[in-house]
């Protein structure tokens, strides 16, 4: 028990405390890919709360709060950052363009969870990207699942019920001319959207 500091073929590099001959209380590990976790560990996983920021090409990831077991699972904040930028420079437009509805994988996030899936030892970013977008609200292994907001760059934003990582359930959605969607999601869509500037759920603004 104690402390650590080693770095693995000169390339993953932890510092941070040690027990049984594995990671355990806080942390930093820094993978080869630049992609780095600081927080608290529980026999070598990810567990309890830290941070973990992903690097790529178009930018960089950030995911904050609750950990289990290497996921996000918990109260949490996740968002997406083109270049060196920070949390708050929300700066780009999103990709919501009427009549679409918003599409589903990028953001911040802060909230709660539910059941258990196979994870990886180096947790992965997200597919699709929409950088300085950021949700917040409830995580499930790794998944938006439960109550949450999702704010857009470009001043829309959406609040209410998500599952299985899309919009599912009730919702509020309000777009950047302040117009607001309210009624049913299904799949990650507006279930009662018929055209630009018409809907047939609760408008308001």
């Amino acid at each position: 028990q104690g402390r650590l500091n080693y770095c693995a073929d000169g390339s993953s590099f932890y510092e941070g405390g040690w027990q049984a001959g594995q990671k355990h209380g806080f942390g930093k590990q820094t993978w080869p890919s630049g992609n780095s976790y600081q927080g608290q560990w529980l026999l070598g996983k990810m567990s309890g709360q830290g941070a973990m920021i992903w690097r790529h090409g178009s930018g960089s990831e950030k995911y904050s709060g609750s950990w289990v077991d290497n996921s996000p699972h918990g109260e949490g904040t996740h968002t997406w950052m083109a270049d060196d930028q920070t949390m708050a420079d929300t700066t780009q437009d999103s990709w919501l363009v009427k009549p679409s509805p918003p599409p589903s994988a990028a953001a911040h996030l802060h909230g709660s969870s539910k059941s258990h899936q196979t994870h990886q030892h180096q947790p992965q970013p997200h597919q699709q990207q929409q950088l300085n977008n950021r949700y917040t609200g409830q995580w499930n292994w790794g998944k938006r699942d439960g109550k949450g907001t999702f704010y857009y760059a470009n001043g829309a934003y959406y609040h209410g019920e998500w599952q299985d990582h899309v919009k599912q359930g009730q919702g509020r959605h309000t777009f950047d001319d302040g117009q607001v969607y309210e009624g049913l999601f299904e799949a990650d869509k507006m279930v009662n959207y018929s055209k630009p500037e018409t809907f047939v759920g609760a408008l308001a603004g």
